[in-house]
């Protein structure tokens, strides 16, 4: 073997070590810091919780009626009520979805990054355990 094709192997090995070591870790914390940005814009946890109990899509009946009319007053009071009480519900339906969503992410992005890391090793065990069963 030559002394340039050795230092060839040997920067080789070490370029890939940079890439699976260095690089590609980066880029996996890369990923899930914007899954989490995503998730808190996809999902608007706290502009759902600074307007928890407005009203659902804006919907709101006003009491325009010249004079006293009581029906007319509790009809237009209980569709508001409606309103905000559906918009609490549904609101709280996204928020526990954009919070579940934020904790898979911060509970797989450090797994993820374990298994990147002991691949090589975790192929090794596996293609020495199934060479062993094979005698």
């Amino acid at each position: 073997m030559d002394a340039l094709e050795a230092l060839k192997r040997k920067s080789l090995l070490i370029l890939f070590y940079d890439w699976y070591f260095v690089k590609v870790p980066k880029k996996i914390l890369l990923v899930f810091k914007n899954l989490l940005k995503f998730g808190e814009y996809f999902f608007s946890i706290t502009l759902l919780l600074k307007t928890y109990f407005s009203h659902w899509h804006g919907y709101r009946w006003v009491y325009n009626v010249r004079g006293i009319d009581i029906w007319k007053f509790f009809e237009v009071h209980f569709s508001n009520l409606i309103s905000r009480i559906l918009g609490a519900f549904i609101r709280t339906f996204v928020i526990l979805f954009g919070i579940l969503f934020e904790l898979a992410v911060l509970i797989l992005g450090p797994i993820v990054l374990i298994s990147w890391i002991f691949l090589p090793l975790i192929s090794l065990i596996a293609f020495l355990y199934g060479f062993k069963s094979l005698f």
